[in-house]
């Protein structure tokens, strides 16, 4: 269903950066989306 939301989450503890990998999947996903989202990421 492409006109479907549904909410994405990128949870991890503040006191400790991401993994390289993590970071590069985050800005990845953001990426894909961006042009897609509505509202506030």
């Amino acid at each position: 269903w492409p006109d479907e939301r549904f909410p994405l989450y990128a949870l991890y503890p503040s006191r400790h950066l991401p993994a390289a990998k993590v970071r590069a999947f985050i800005d990845f996903v953001m990426a894909a989306i961006e042009p897609k989202a509505g509202g506030p990421v």
